[in-house]
């Protein structure tokens, strides 16, 4: 039982809570990138106007607890924003300064991404990248994954909690069997009647 609710708090603040945020939010299209991101406040999925790209030259790679984050601006065509309103965001798919090529960020026309909570860590990037790179983060700017299909991202997210819950409900019912089976051979030691041993003995 107890573990069964520790995996079930952790599910729902490591899952579930980010599965209902993508399953009920909004889709909002042809966002520009230079857009007021409080307009896609409260959105899940952002399909972002034609031409929009990943500024891959200014990309930043946050180190932390041995992995990278990744961070740089969605802009416009034909643009050199000073102000960024949106971050492609992704983990271990980037270089120090170059070679952001997380999710579909890289593929031609690539405009459709998800929201992605803005985690401290981020903000701690999001601030560093601001001193690099000499540019403005709006106070509101969001943090998007670009991916090819966000139902077949929100459907992994709700498959892959139900097998972790499947596993956790095996492994709770293996751990009661073993429980049960050794409590019934302590009860059944302690029960057994003595056993006549011979010669005017019993054994206990």
């Amino acid at each position: 039982a107890v573990l069964g609710t520790v995996v079930g708090l952790w599910l729902n603040q490591e899952y579930l809570q980010r599965y209902r945020e993508l399953y009920t939010g909004s889709e909002v299209t042809e966002v520009a990138p230079a857009g007021d991101p409080r307009e896609t406040a409260g959105a899940a999925v952002i399909q972002f106007a034609s031409g929009t790209f990943v500024d891959d030259q200014r990309t930043l790679g946050f180190i932390s607890g041995g992995g990278i984050l990744c961070l740089a601006p969605v802009v416009a065509p034909g643009s050199f924003a000073t102000n960024v309103n949106y971050w492609a965001v992704g983990e271990d798919c980037c270089e120090m300064r170059s070679n952001f090529d997380c999710g579909t960020a890289r593929e031609l026309g690539a405009t459709t991404a998800i929201v992605e909570r803005r985690v401290p860590l981020y903000s701690r990037a999001i601030l560093q990248a601001m001193s690099v790179y000499g540019v403005n983060s709006a106070k509101d700017a969001q943090l998007v994954s670009f991916v090819n299909d966000p139902k077949a991202v929100i459907e992994d997210i709700w498959d892959e909690t139900l097998t972790i819950a499947l596993i956790a409900l095996i492994m709770d019912f293996c751990t009661c069997a073993v429980a049960g089976l050794a409590m019934a051979r302590i009860l059944g030691s302690a029960s057994s009647p003595p056993r006549y041993r011979g010669f005017g003995g019993y054994v206990p």
